[in-house]
């Protein structure tokens, strides 16, 4: 997870001059007992960090009433992955996932300056996964696409139509014969 100043892999993370690892942590002059640390706002053990409101765990992160786990995220600029999470322009992997202009694969899709992977992200009226995508009234996914949301396609879909309108009609057939 990268957050600011944070750096966060399965196993250590950095921010400003921490550095965790699964059981092992320093602060300026401070020591981290092998499972667990606390300097001001700061609860770090090997599957723990409180820092304010946020509560990182290996499976589960809050950020102010935001919930994020390895299976889904929600909060503004932050992307998270089932090992990793990055914040504003930062890039993430594992999925390899990125937010702003950055491209993420895995299933690729991309929203806006949005691009989430396998698992799934709210942001404001956004929701994105694997297989789905809602944007207002915009609900395209692997098993249908709102037209709405690409009036080129619209006007293929109504040629389309159009066509077997056509081919289907008695005239057509009686034309043939």
């Amino acid at each position: 997870m990268t957050k600011d100043y944070y750096v966060l892999s399965s196993h250590k993370m950095t921010k400003d001059r921490y550095v965790l690892l699964s059981h092992r942590m320093t602060k300026d002059r401070y020591g981290l007992s092998r499972h667990s640390m606390t300097k001001d706002h700061y609860v770090l053990s090997s599957n723990k960090m409180t820092k304010d409101r946020y509560v990182l765990s290996s499976h589960r992160m809050t950020k102010d009433h935001y919930v994020l786990s390895s299976l889904k995220m929600t909060k503004d600029h932050y992307v998270l992955s089932s090992h990793k999470m990055t914040k504003d322009r930062y890039v993430l992997s594992s999925q390899k996932m990125t937010k702003v202009r950055y491209v993420l694969s895995s299933h690729k899709m991309t929203k806006d300056h949005y691009v989430l992977s396998s698992h799934k992200m709210n942001k404001d009226r956004y929701v994105l996964s694997s297989h789905t995508m809602t944007k207002d009234r915009f609900i395209p996914s692997l098993k249908g696409l709102s037209t709405a949301f690409n009036p080129m396609l619209q006007r293929v879909i109504t040629h389309l139509f159009a066509q077997i309108r056509l081919y289907c009609s008695p005239r057509h057939h009686l034309d043939k014969s």
